[in-house]
């Protein structure tokens, strides 16, 4: 299955997930299970194997608050759904 889909890091220092999908998908490279900026049949390929989400994970997430000193950090492994399509290993 990981042939038909690349995984990519995106490290944007700000902005939202709207802003990934919207260049990814000016690049012809949609983010998988969008369905306003991706491709319906590849959508429809990843729902028959079982990938009923957008394919955009938040690995990590950094906030800083009042002049840089105080940072929280908040990390989230990949879902299984995403790992098992993708064949990630442990």
């Amino acid at each position: 299955q990981s042939e038909v889909a690349s995984w990519i890091k995106v490290m944007p220092e700000t902005g939202r997930m709207h802003q990934i999908r919207v260049h990814c998908a000016s690049k012809g490279h949609p983010v998988g299970g969008d369905e306003k900026y991706g491709d319906k049949a590849f959508n429809h390929y990843l729902y028959q194997h079982n990938l009923k989400r957008l394919c955009l994970h938040a690995f990590s997430v950094e906030f800083n608050f009042d002049d840089y000193s105080k940072k929280l950090y908040f990390e989230a492994p990949i879902p299984d759904e995403l790992a098992d399509f993708f064949n990630f290993k442990d």
